[in-house]
């Protein structure tokens, strides 16, 4: 996978984090779990990962993406599992259900 942007937004779980590039495979990876968990939304997908979980001001947001972006270098990874969490509740009551290895 390879990053394409920070972000932030005013939301909770979305309070600071990085988009990821919408490349095929991950695309056809997301539409095979819709499809697998029966899951409808008319949310637009948005692949991220998250940096910081919480409500910051927005300045200190504006702050630290600014400093990320002075410091950050494009990087790329490889995903070898995938964990599936029940996330009800705050993060540290959620619970792992599997973890599930990737082929290739």
């Amino acid at each position: 996978m390879h990053y394409a942007k920070i972000g932030y937004l005013d939301e909770y779980f979305k309070c600071l984090f990085i988009r990821v590039k919408k490349t095929h495979n991950l695309m056809q990876g997301h539409m095979r779990a819709r499809e697998i968990f029966e899951w409808q939304s008319e949310a637009e997908y948005m692949p991220h990962l998250s940096l910081v979980y919480g409500n910051l001001p927005s300045m200190t947001k504006k702050e630290i993406v600014s400093d990320l972006r002075r410091n950050l270098r494009p990087i790329g990874f490889d995903v070898k599992t995938v964990q599936l969490v029940v996330t009800e509740g705050q993060p540290k009551e959620w619970t792992l259900m599997k973890e599930l290895r990737l082929k290739g």
